[in-house]
């Protein structure tokens, strides 16, 4: 005789395929007993008034190239796999689309960035073709960003004018802060309005490490004196400093190290010719000695501008994959739709979430894109929302 007793739970994880549907949307439509004119309900809300793909659709395809890094081509194999065949310039035309809607939204991303006094800064190379044309141009990618925000931006070459078009430098608006990033010379410009230069001492080190080629034991002394400038900022990352405390930190043991670091510099560097490695390497130091030292003015400033070469990760990941841009257009939309991807990433959001839920919203606003609407339509406030909930 048996006795009833708990029953023994297992779970096992499954998997439910991704299928495409259709929807069918019926409008009813009413004659006027009047006038006779016949007046047909209006559409729902759509993310393309005109074209055939929904809200989800449109996210997914788009988390697909952005977030996941994958090519049209492969997306277009997956949904053609599942019963929908996209033509490429259908899903190119979609993707641009999207860049469009959401382009509000990475304004108001660089707005909320731009709030802040300290950002970081880099960029990157990407190959962009001519429509049309054979051949192609190095454009370039950069990435904009503080702790919880990213912002990408598409230039068709490294000319500093984009650079300084893009942080307003010369205009009433225009960004004032400290700015981590490295010496490259279009970016000389920018620190001529208002803007602080933070150096980054990996960049720096960088520089010794080439040279350990040319002169080993020289460049591995340069490199173990910004070794103990870091073993400082590891203490205090695990003594869990308050920027006060850290830099109260740095003014006990950062200061000394650097002054012998200095001096290090001076002693050995006249013992080699202007034309090899470590003396290059020594110089650079010293041409960016001041903001190379900034971080000793407040204990917020890192050391290094590692953020911003983490967030160029994308970048390089989807570069493999999708190898160009179709045009320097098809690069501006791509760094748009990075911004909005990226952002919900950095934010723990889905980004197919949030975009099939913005997508709508964004497509039915008027002409002047929903003043008063758009800061409850950005990820940071649906990150805020969902997370309340």
């Amino acid at each position: 005789m048996l006795e009833a007793r708990e029953p023994v739970v297992q779970e096992r994880r499954d998997l439910i395929k991704a299928h495409v549907r259709v929807h069918q949307l019926q409008l009813h439509r009413a004659e006027c007993l009047c006038c006779g004119a016949v007046h047909t309900a209006p559409t729902p809300p759509v993310a393309m008034p005109n074209g055939s793909m929904t809200a989800a659709l449109i996210a997914f395809i788009v988390n697909g190239k952005i977030g996941l890094h994958l090519p049209l081509k492969r997306i277009i194999a997956d949904l053609a796999a599942k019963g929908l065949v996209v033509p490429k310039s259908t899903m190119s035309n979609m993707m641009r689309h999207a860049a469009g809607l959401v382009t509000p939204i990475v304004d108001r991303i660089v707005a909320a960035i731009f709030a802040g006094d300290l950002l970081h800064f880099d960029g990157t190379g990407v190959d962009t073709k001519h429509p049309g044309q054979p051949g192609k141009h190095r454009g370039q990618i950069a990435v904009c960003c503080n702790e919880k925000l990213s912002a990408y931006i598409y230039s068709p070459d490294k000319a500093g004018k984009h650079i300084l078009e893009f942080f307003g430098v010369g205009k009433p608006d225009g960004y004032r802060g400290r700015l981590v990033a490295d010496a490259a010379n279009n970016m000389d410009r920018l620190y001529d309005d208002g803007i602080e230069e933070c150096g980054c001492w990996y960049h720096a080190r960088d520089k010794f490490d080439a040279a350990k080629a040319s002169s080993p034991a020289t460049a591995a002394e340069g490199i173990a004196w910004m070794g103990t400038l870091f073993d400082v900022e590891t203490a205090a990352e695990k003594a869990g400093d308050t920027a006060a405390e850290r830099r109260a930190r740095r003014k006990r043991d950062s200061i000394p190290l650097l002054r012998g670091f200095n001096r290090w510099m001076r002693a050995v560097q006249g013992r080699f010719a202007p034309d090899e490695e470590l003396w290059k390497a020594v110089q650079y130091c010293k041409n960016h000695w001041q903001a190379l030292t900034r971080f000793m003015t407040d204990g917020s400033i890192p050391m290094t501008n590692n953020l911003a070469e983490r967030e160029l990760g994308p970048i390089g990941r989807g570069r493999k994959a999708w190898l160009f841009a179709g045009s320097d257009d098809g690069g501006t939309w791509l760094a748009k739709l990075h911004t909005v991807v990226r952002t919900c990433q950095r934010l723990a959001i889905a980004p197919d979430e949030y975009l099939e839920w913005v997508l709508p919203k964004l497509s039915d606003l008027p002409v002047n894109r929903g003043k008063g609407h758009l800061p409850t339509l950005t990820p940071m406030a649906y990150a805020e929302v969902h997370a309340a909930v």
